[in-house]
């Protein structure tokens, strides 16, 4: 069954009843949602009720529910009166505004996306908007390896080792830049004795490739995590026909798999050091 999403429901109910946004706009406007909308509100209601739990996180939870109550209410009594040919109103009743206003209030301070429950905290980095920007992106890899999205699993896992290799090297420049300037003089040098491209000054405009061997030269992820990088790495590449078309590969279950556990050995690593760094003096 498709997903359904906050600003889905909200483009249906404003399609529906225009009176929500003029009375957010302070309109005093007088309306009735009567039994001719029966349907419409049941169907409102399912929507609703196959909202992800974890997407309901906007402001003002208690009136929604509330409303929501109220709305199953009225629902209730057209059922037991369904042969009574009176058109019943859909009232105001707890609150200043009509109850599908507040609910469609509601569900517009909600996200269309946000992290499973059971997704990686990430408690070792410090940003809170980049922190769940991760973990969005950890999430999603994880619901597209669930529903057989292959590729946009390999390629997220990718680009959530990269981010996570950035910021910690970047962590890594602030806290010792003496040890980190050495490092990357040693990397850039070893990369252009080998004939290798030599990457500018700024790591910001580096590649996956350059972040992994700078981590593994600054010792930051093991030689054994640098392999499960480097896979990925590989796995993300095939995004590119010319490289599926060379090496005679597409992503599938396996490259998914690889990726999402290379994103949880990474995680791992670098839970182990936060923990060693904060319990030492």
């Amino acid at each position: 069954m498709p997903e359904i999403f906050p600003s889905q429901i909200t483009d249906f109910i404003v399609r529906v009843f225009p009176f929500v946004e003029r009375e957010l706009d302070g309109e005093n406007v007088n309306f009735t949602v009567r039994e001719l909308k029966w349907g419409v509100i049941e169907a409102l209601v399912w929507m609703i009720e196959r909202l992800p739990q974890y997407l309901l996180i906007g402001d003002n939870y208690v009136e929604f529910l509330s409303a929501m109550g109220e709305v199953r209410a009225v629902i209730k009594a057209w059922e037991n009166n369904s042969d009574i040919p009176v058109l019943r109103e859909l009232t105001k009743r707890h609150t200043p505004n009509h109850p599908l206003t507040v609910i469609y209030n509601y569900l517009k301070s909600c996200p269309d996306e946000g992290p499973l429950p059971k997704t990686n905290e990430l408690q070792f980095i410090t940003d809170p908007d980049f922190r769940e920007i991760l973990r969005i992106d950890i999430s999603a890899a994880n619901q597209a390896l669930a529903n057989g999205g292959w590729k946009a699993a390999t390629v997220l896992a990718g680009s959530v080792i990269e981010a996570l290799l950035l910021w910690v090297l970047q962590l890594k420049e602030k806290q010792d830049s003496k040890e980190f300037k050495k490092a990357k003089t040693e990397f850039k040098a070893g990369r252009k004795k080998l004939g290798k491209k030599v990457p500018p000054s700024n790591i910001n405009q580096w590649n996956l490739e350059e972040y992994i061997g700078l981590s593994l030269e600054l010792k930051l992820i093991s030689e054994e995590i640098k392999k499960s990088c480097d896979l990925t790495r590989d796995f993300r590449n095939l995004i590119h026909p010319g490289c599926a078309e060379r090496k005679k590969k597409t992503c599938d279950r396996g490259t998914a798999l690889t990726a999402l556990g290379a994103v949880e050995h990474v995680i791992t690593d670098f839970e182990k050091q936060y923990k060693a760094s904060a319990a030492s003096p």
